[in-house]
């Protein structure tokens, strides 16, 4: 599964006994440092940067909320930061995988 849009509320009532989801995560200031470095932050007007900045500050609260229902249900998550490369990552996601426990 991909996308943030799944809610682990949703995911967790589908119910699926083989499929899994992790949700990768990300601190406040890895969101800051990518969306200010992708939308060129520095040469945009005050205007765009205005609007850079509120996508930002709803991000943030989206990420705040997503980990929280994520912990509360306890739910696999891995720390994107934790690997040096998406390989590193997908490894890490295959363990983690690998060892979690069985429901049922």
């Amino acid at each position: 599964m991909e996308g943030s849009a799944l809610w682990p509320e949703l995911v967790v009532s589908l119910k699926l006994d083989n499929i899994s989801a992790i949700w990768l995560t990300a601190n406040n200031d890895l969101f800051e440092k990518r969306i200010y470095n992708e939308s060129q932050y520095k040469e945009k007007t005050l205007r765009e940067k205005a609007m850079i900045d509120k996508f930002l500050k709803r991000t943030l609260v989206y990420n705040e909320r997503m980990m929280d229902a994520v912990n509360r249900i306890g739910l696999l998550s891995l720390d994107l930061e934790m690997s040096s490369s998406p390989e590193e990552l997908s490894d890490m996601c295959l363990e983690l995988l690998w060892h979690r426990p069985v429901s049922g």
